[in-house]
């Protein structure tokens, strides 16, 4: 809810983002790639990796906030660049076996966009809303032959989580599956892939998902009731005590 007050009252730009999600961005753009099979294998599959990674490093700085961009010149100098964008190849390269493939073409790109998403045995980075239109998403990696969805972590695994993942996480997994089972994709299995090569995953069953899909509808009419009542920003943008351990 806080983020979403940030949102309604257009202060997002106020305070310069984490730099984490720029490299974070980086690292989705990766993967999607190598999921679509748009990735060659062995040194070239990580050439191309670590260029793309740059491309849209350089690409996110230039539209950061003016701080970020005062206090770094340069993708490079971001904190934990080198590192983030070696977990980014080494995934990326792992999914490879289980990516579809293309002929070397000058089209062959396309090929996988062109499948209508209805008919595809996977979605990379498919933006996927409710029935309702009252919730959206963006799925990473959903598989129909191991009906998982997965989500993919540029930063390490929280300590200590119940099954591999944090509460926050588990929530947003049920979501997931929620949202894919309302556009009539089969999910049964969340996955957490993370950059430091560990995995997490955990069975959600179709009651779980409507459940989550429930709460989270309860979480935005309340919002919206306050809103409507006329709460101010500083009411509805304070964060909790857990958002707020690491700062």
């Amino acid at each position: 809810k806080t983020r979403a007050a940030w949102q309604q009252f257009s202060a997002w730009q106020s305070v310069p983002a984490p730099t984490g999600s720029i490299l974070g961005s980086c690292f989705h753009r990766v993967m999607e790639l190598a999921n679509q099979g748009r990735l060659p294998t062995g040194e070239e599959g990580a050439r191309q990796a670590k260029s793309t990674f740059d491309r849209e490093a350089t690409r996110l700085l230039t539209e950061a906030h003016p701080l970020i961009r005062a206090k770094f010149a340069t993708p490079d100098k971001l904190p934990f660049f080198f590192s983030r964008r070696a977990r980014a190849t080494t995934t990326a390269l792992q999914a490879l076996p289980s990516a579809p493939t293309h002929p070397a073409k000058p089209h062959a790109a396309r090929a996988f966009e062109e499948v209508p998403s209805t008919e595809r045995s996977r979605l990379v980075e498919q933006t996927l809303s409710t029935r309702d239109g009252l919730i959206k998403g963006r799925i990473d990696f959903w598989s129909k032959s191991t009906s998982a969805v997965t989500d993919y972590k540029s930063g390490y695994e929280p300590k200590n989580p119940p099954q591999g993942m944090a509460d926050g996480e588990i929530r947003q997994m049920r979501l997931y599956i929620h949202l894919a089972l309302e556009n009539g994709y089969s999910a049964t299995k969340a996955i957490i892939q993370r950059g430091d090569a560990s995995q997490s995953s955990i069975a959600v069953s179709a009651a779980d998902a409507q459940r989550e899909g429930r709460a989270a509808r309860q979480t935005l009419a309340q919002f919206n009731q306050a809103i409507a009542s006329g709460h101010s920003f500083f009411a509805l943008a304070s964060p909790s005590p857990a958002s707020c351990a690491r700062c």
